[in-house]
């Protein structure tokens, strides 16, 4: 009895495991006849090989960053390309290349103009200079300042009227010993 309980759980367990790996082919047959439909790479979009092979890196392009292009989406693109560089296969190339490399969706006219322009604009651009570039520096005489300072002490003691004490005397001669050095 558990002989044949354990053949019939063997039988249910193969049938089943069968049945999932034949919709895994399925899957994977499914999966490549969708492969099948999509651009390949023997296609000829233009006759010039260079420009070609750049078409068809940048679908590849697209390809893996998950935006996949159209048969109506390539047709456009080579339109675009013709609309900003007509009959100039090597500016249309630099143009996808430029595409591929800044991660575009689309094609852009080139940046060259850009790039001289701005190294223009910096050479042009006059530099502001410094408020205080022609300010002469003042020259301290430290004698003289302390002969003003020392007038000046003198004359709020004489505007005081107050007795010279010791300690005044003291401070004054401290001062007057100081500017002798």
């Amino acid at each position: 009895q558990d002989q044949t309980q354990d053949q019939t759980q063997d039988q249910t367990q193969d049938q089943t495991q069968d049945q999932t790996i034949n919709k895994q082919n399925e899957t994977k047959q499914n999966q490549t006849k969708k492969k099948d439909t999509n651009v390949s790479q023997e296609k000829r979009f233009v006759e010039h090989e260079k420009l070609n092979t750049a078409i068809l890196d940048f679908i590849e392009f697209r390809k893996n960053i998950k935006n996949p292009m159209t048969e109506r989406a390539i047709k456009l693109l080579i339109n675009k390309l013709n609309d900003l560089a007509a009959n100039d296969e090597q500016k249309q190339i630099a143009m996808l290349e430029q595409s591929i490399l800044a991660g575009w969706k689309s094609v852009y006219p080139l940046d060259d103009n850009k790039q001289n322009s701005s190294k223009k604009t910096v050479q042009a651009t006059p530099v502001k200079q410094n408020r205080f570039v022609n300010y002469e520096q003042r020259q301290w005489d430290f004698k003289e300042l302390e002969n003003l300072e020392r007038e000046r002490l003198a004359q709020e003691a004489d505007n005081r009227e107050k007795p010279k004490d010791e300690r005044y005397m003291a401070l004054l001669a401290k001062i007057e010993g100081g500017s002798n050095t």
